[in-house]
């Protein structure tokens, strides 16, 4: 499950990376370094707010929760509940709660379908690329 985990991730950072690349081309080079750190941003940012914040069905629109969450899956011997933070309250206190679990397959079909948005997005700006001079990129 871990491998499956790591393919899902290397399939859908693919697309995005090539889109944020081309964005870059398209725009000015000078925002490169800026344009960079979004995919990193996105990660953090959405991993963390599965594992704090009350999600619900959420977690299956955004392929960042979908990510983790098969993630969570792959190492833990036990369900991963749909939201997590409900669960880890229920854990922490005792109480027990009928947490909906995870769907492993629909969040793999999540990640799939967001990568093939991505790509087909990607793919007509191609058409929109032309050549700068290398110089453009270079910060003074």
């Amino acid at each position: 499950m871990a491998i499956l985990v790591a393919f899902l991730t290397a399939i859908f950072y693919l697309p995005l990376d090539l889109l944020l690349t081309i964005i870059t081309l398209i725009t000015s080079r000078k925002l490169q370094g800026i344009i960079s750190y979004i995919p990193f941003l996105l990660s953090y940012l959405f991993g963390l707010s599965y594992i704090y914040l009350n999600l619900y069905y959420v977690v299956y629109i955004i392929p960042f929760y979908s990510i983790v969450a098969i993630a969570l899956q792959s190492f833990n011997p036990n369900e991963v509940p749909l939201n997590y933070v409900e669960y880890m309250y229920s854990y922490y206190h005792g109480t027990s709660v009928s947490a909906v679990p995870f769907s492993v397959g629909l969040g793999i079909i999540s990640v799939l379908v967001w990568t093939i948005v991505l790509t087909l997005v990607a793919l007509p700006l191609f058409r929109r690329l032309y050549y700068k001079p290398s110089e453009e990129g270079r910060i003074i």
